[in-house]
């Protein structure tokens, strides 16, 4: 089914996000700077990849157990 294997690999991409994210906030020592971003390229693409989850999740709505036994 291509719409199972499309949203294990949109969780696995999440997943990586996630990461990057945490390691984004690690590195990030917020006593040496002055400059706090609002805005990173991470975080937006965290969100694209969630509204991008939210498409796959549409998807696999549509199957029902017989497509799945076929």
């Amino acid at each position: 089914m291509k719409e199972l294997e499309k949203l294990k690999i949109e969780l696995k991409q999440i997943e990586d996000n996630i990461k990057r994210v945490e390691k984004f906030k690690k590195d990030y020592d917020s006593s040496k700077n002055d400059y706090h971003p609002y805005s990173s390229r991470v975080v937006g693409e965290l969100k694209h990849r969630l509204i991008a989850l939210k498409q796959t999740i549409t998807e696999v709505t549509k199957i029902s157990t017989f497509d799945v036994l076929n």
